[in-house]
């Protein structure tokens, strides 16, 4: 599937905003002190990694 221009720019910048979350959430991680809560960080920051890979396969036509 070929994208619109408009549709790749929303996906790039949906892929720039989850980057800023994998980032927020691995920073979160490694600060943190409580276990459990260091856990659920890294949970949610793998979350946002297959987010955005999922729409690096949409925008690269793997993916539809």
């Amino acid at each position: 599937m070929i994208l619109k221009q408009t549709e790749a720019s929303a996906i790039s910048e949906l892929q720039t905003q989850e980057k800023n979350c994998i980032e927020k959430y691995s920073r979160y991680k490694e600060q943190e002190k409580d276990p459990v809560v260091k856990d659920l960080f890294g949970q949610i920051e793998t979350l946002e990694k297959k987010h955005y890979y999922a729409l690096e396969q949409v925008r690269s036509g793997q993916l539809q």
